[in-house]
């Protein structure tokens, strides 16, 4: 392969791995907020705050988000609203809602 073409083929990885890396940033930000077993969209009446140590034992890792009725699958039991912290987030209605509808 000529130098020509080395530096050809250089660029278009780099530009490659650029693109990839727009791609994954633009799904990173639609997908934030998406449940990790459902990808049910959790920003609409899914958002919440439950205790760290419930939060643990259904989703070991630090980062990502899950829909009330996947937490509550992983939980293996009804959720409760002792479950739920006292955050703001929690005033919505949907954490009542979700605890008296089942």
């Amino acid at each position: 392969m000529s130098a020509g073409n080395e530096v050809l083929a250089r660029r278009k990885g780099h530009a490659a791995a650029r693109l990839c890396l727009e791609a994954l940033q633009l799904f990173d930000d639609l997908a934030r907020f998406s449940c990790q077993d459902c990808g049910l969209d959790t920003m609409d009446d899914n958002y919440y705050m439950v205790h760290d140590s419930l939060w643990r034992k259904a989703h070991p890792k630090l980062h990502g988000m899950l829909c009330l009725p996947c937490l509550q699958r992983r939980v293996g039991r009804r959720l409760i609203l002792d479950d739920f912290t006292p955050a703001p987030i929690n005033y919505f209605g949907w954490v009542f809602k979700f605890c008296s509808s089942e």
